[in-house]
């Protein structure tokens, strides 16, 4: 299973590095100028703490030149029947207008009360003038991995 997301990852990155060459509309159909600014909300699948799992979050973004300060929450449903969520700060690059790579840092909670801290790292990928996909590796202070491909839509 984690050479499956692993290779989805890698696969974004080198999508992500071919696409920020181009300009506009060109033969990646991909949009151009995406505003990364404001609110949004998505949904991700992937794996956390040993298992399968599904988030919604919602999170604001603020860009400042090619830097991009952002704050994120998730609710998480893990398949061994546990729920959590997490809040993580997002500190990004644009690479490009429609590539953002990201670091994160954060703390998440999974019932009964089980705390741990997360640092990871991140990509972006703008496929329309509102949405985003992306995929995020992550440590936690549980010594354990988190990988996740997520889809985000911009509320701008």
């Amino acid at each position: 299973m984690k050479r499956i997301i692993l290779a989805g990852v890698a696969a974004l990155a080198m999508g992500g590095a071919a696409h920020a060459g181009s300009n506009g509309y060109g033969s990646t159909g991909f949009s151009s100028g995406f505003d990364w600014e404001g609110l949004y909300i998505g949904g991700s699948a992937g794996v956390a703490l040993g298992s399968p799992t599904l988030s919604g979050s919602i999170g604001y973004n603020k860009v400042s030149n090619d830097l991009l300060f952002g704050i994120e929450g998730s609710g998480i449903w893990y398949t061994a029947g546990a729920f959590g969520g997490e809040v993580q700060g997002r500190l990004g690059i644009l690479a490009s207008s429609d590539v953002l790579l990201y670091g994160a840092a954060g703390l998440g909670v999974i019932n009964p009360g089980a705390t741990y801290g997360l640092l990871g790292v991140g990509m972006e990928l703008a496929v329309s003038d509102q949405m985003t996909i992306g995929g995020q590796l992550s440590a936690t202070s549980w010594g354990a991995g988190t990988a996740k491909v997520s889809l985000r839509w911009y509320l701008n």
